[in-house]
Order: C-alpha cells, then sequence, then structure tokens
C-alpha cells in the first residue's frame, strides 16, 4: 500500500507529521516506541499476523507533551497501560473507536463524541476493535494541576487529583476543552509557533489546567466549591496598593494573591464582597482613570495610542469602548477638549 493510500485510511493529513517518532509496520518495533514515549504497557492482539499499521508523532511544549496516534490493527488489540505517576493525559479520538477502562469506569472514546483523560495514579485498559483509529493527546504535568489547585484552594492538596476519565464532547465543557487543544496543534504546526516561548507554553498550559480543576468532574471538586475563609481588609488593601502600582505592567492573579498573601480564589471572593466588583476589574478602572488624567492633562503631546499602551492597555478597540462606557465619550473626543482649552 503506498503512503498516501495509508494516510487516506488513517484519516487524511496526520497532525504533528513533522514530528514522527516512528512509522512502521512491524508490531515489536511499535511496541518499542510505545513503551518508550507513552508508557510502559502489556499488549496482546486478536490475531498474530495481517495487516498492521502504526504511526507516533510526539512534540515537547514546555512542560507539555503533545502526541498523534495513528494505527490500523487486523481483528484489533488489548493493552494494559502502566500509571506515569508524573503525569495526567488526555485523549481526542478524530478517527475510529476505542474504549478505555479507567478507574473502574469504563468510556467510549468516539469522534465528536467522548474523549478520556487518565490520571497518573492508575493504569489503563485500552481495546481497539482493528478498525483504523487516530487521535490526539496531550501530557500535563501532575506538578502543574497539584501547584494549581494549591493557588486557587489555599490548601494543601492530600491524595491525588483523580478525574472522571470520560469527558463529553457534546457539551459547552467538552468542546470547549478540545477546540483549545486543536487549536494547540493547529499553531504548533505552523512555520513560526507562537508557543515557542516559553512563557507562551506556560499561559495556554495555565488555561488547560485551570479548566480542568475548576470545570471537570475530579475528587477534590469540593474544595474548589467550598467559599474562601474570610479575608481581612488589610490583605484587600494590600492588593489595591499593588495594582495601584503596577497597574501599567502586565499583572498576574498569582502575583496579586502573593503580595495579598492570601490563595487566588480567596482574593477573587473577598475582593467582589468587600469592593463589589473583580481584582481585574478593579485593575481596569486604574488604568482608565489613568488615561483620562492623561488624556485631560498631556492630550496634546501625546497620541491616544500612547497613552493607552502607556497605562498598561494592549488592544486599543477594546480600551475605546471601555473608556466610552465608563465616561461617556471617546478618548479622542477628551483628548480634544483638552486641545480647545
Amino acid at each position: 500500500m503506498s503512503e498516501e493510500a495509508e494516510q487516506a485510511d488513517l484519516g487524511g493529513r496526520l497532525p504533528l507529521v513533522a514530528e514522527t517518532v516512528i512509522r512502521t509496520t512491524e508490531r515489536e518495533l511499535a511496541l518499542e516506541a510505545a513503551n518508550q514515549s507513552i508508557s510502559p504497557m502489556h499488549v496482546e492482539f486478536a490475531r498474530s499476523s495481517g495487516r498492521f499499521q502504526f504511526q507516533l508523532s510526539a512534540i515537547q511544549i514546555g512542560r507539555m507533551g503533545l502526541r498523534a496516534l495513528h494505527q490500523a490493527i487486523e481483528g484489533g488489540m488489548r493493552a494494559d497501560v502502566e500509571p506515569t505517576g508524573s503525569s495526567y493525559t488526555i485523549e481526542i479520538p478524530l478517527l475510529g473507536v476505542a474504549h478505555a477502562k479507567h478507574l473502574r469506569h469504563e468510556a467510549v472514546v468516539a469522534p465528536s463524541l467522548s474523549a478520556v483523560i487518565t490520571s497518573p495514579h492508575a493504569a489503563t485498559e485500552w481495546r481497539d476493535d482493528g478498525l483504523p483509529y487516530s487521535a490526539l493527546s496531550i501530557e500535563l504535568a501532575r506538578a502543574s494541576l497539584e501547584a494549581k489547585f494549591v493557588s486557587l484552594t489555599g490548601n494543601t492538596l492530600k491524595g491525588t487529583i483523580a478525574f472522571e476519565p470520560a469527558i463529553d464532547l457534546r457539551d459547552a465543557l467538552g468542546d470547549g476543552l478540545y477546540r483549545t487543544i486543536r487549536a494547540l496543534y493547529d499553531a504548533v504546526e505552523s512555520r513560526a509557533s507562537i508557543y515557542s516561548h516559553p512563557a507562551t507554553a506556560r499561559a495556554i498550559e495555565d488555561v488547560i489546567v485551570t479548566a480542568l480543576l475548576t470545570a471537570f468532574d475530579h475528587s477534590h471538586r469540593e474544595a474548589l466549591e467550598v467559599p474562601a475563609k474570610p479575608s481581612d481588609n488589610k490583605a484587600i488593601t494590600l492588593a489595591e496598593d499593588f495594582l495601584a502600582a503596577h497597574f501599567d505592567e502586565p499583572v498576574a492573579l498569582e502575583e496579586v494573591a502573593n503580595e495579598a498573601g492570601i490563595s487566588v480564589r480567596s482574593l477573587q471572593r473577598t475582593f467582589r464582597s468587600l469592593r463589589g466588583v473583580s481584582p481585574m476589574r478593579f485593575l481596569k478602572d486604574l488604568r482608565l482613570d489613568a488615561a483620562r488624567d492623561r488624556l485631560l492633562h498631556f492630550g496634546i503631546d501625546k497620541s491616544v495610542t500612547e497613552i493607552a499602551f502607556g497605562c498598561g492597555f494592549t488592544h486599543l478597540g477594546a480600551f475605546a469602548a471601555d473608556y466610552k462606557q465608563r465616561f461617556g465619550e471617546t478618548p479622542s473626543q477628551t483628548q480634544r477638549r483638552t486641545a480647545d482649552r
């Protein structure tokens, strides 16, 4: 069979084809690659001979491992995959159907219907009925999820976070997760990937990890639902002082929470309770007030763009819309009034 025919049988163009680890029709070579690149596993084939195709591509983006798997095994196979111990894996099918059993839960893995997430402390049983099967998977470091959990709750983590394995791709949460991960794959495949910089990779990792912890079912979900302990006015004052001092710089919630001496979740809840807005809305208002002050006093000497960027805004259209909503006029109108004095 030609390479073009093989690719068509596996669902068309193969993701991460430029990052191929192995492409083979030899079972022993495929098993060796799977053991090294995925996790140690014991595999039983339904037939000892017959058609066999296997391709595995992989790339590391920051602390995330991205893989694309494509296989066609006559008669199918069963694999007992050992726990990684150090990472969570989300597998999203693109073609064909597989069956996964993890943490005593069974899930059918099928395109546009369901994906699966496996936790690092438990083995997984996979079954492939022999049809061509293609899937994307992303590995997330266990340390990243646990650190984010502590940051969100302010609590020490006891035990391992264990997710409900099945992810329903038909609901808004599952579809959103799929689109985020697929966008990551598409960007990585571009010639000049935006994720080549470590800071960008950390940012998308944070989005995915936070979404998993806050939106999907897992063994420690209740800790994220319990109201945070009330924080005193001193902590909020510290947060406000930090935001005021750094309003013209990129600011992360974790930085503000650290300065205030409370968790991110406590910061958000307490800020809303005591100030009626979120910390980020408070920061936006600081920036808008500063921009208006500069437009009124220095609008003749500086452009609206210079003032907006100097006050921490990065999107001029959003700045203009927020400014008009807050002050009832556009930045340009404020600038013209200053010039007419």
